[in-house]
């Protein structure tokens, strides 16, 4: 089970198919990972927004050792997903 402060997603055998929307990795990502280290989360939310309009309940962040502190606590990035992010 995963929580966001607004929904709640189920995972398992008897629970409706879970999406989860994994494109926010800089892993192979140069530029996105230079965005991160300045604190440029413009790339993040489009891929985040992207996923959301894809249909995914779940936002995997992977982000590595560029995670920045203030994550997810950027006022775009809460409203750009009401989703769990894990």
């Amino acid at each position: 089970m995963s929580r966001s402060k607004t929904k709640t997603a189920v995972i398992g055998f008897d629970q409706p198919f879970c999406v989860i929307g994994e494109r926010i990795n800089p892993t192979g990502r140069k530029v996105l990972s230079e965005e991160l280290e300045r604190g440029d989360f413009s790339r993040v939310e489009a891929d985040a927004l992207a996923q959301v309009m894809a249909g995914a309940n779940i936002l995997d962040i992977n982000s590595g050792a560029v995670f920045p502190t203030r994550w997810p606590k950027t006022p775009a990035m809460r409203t750009t997903t009401l989703l769990s992010l894990c």
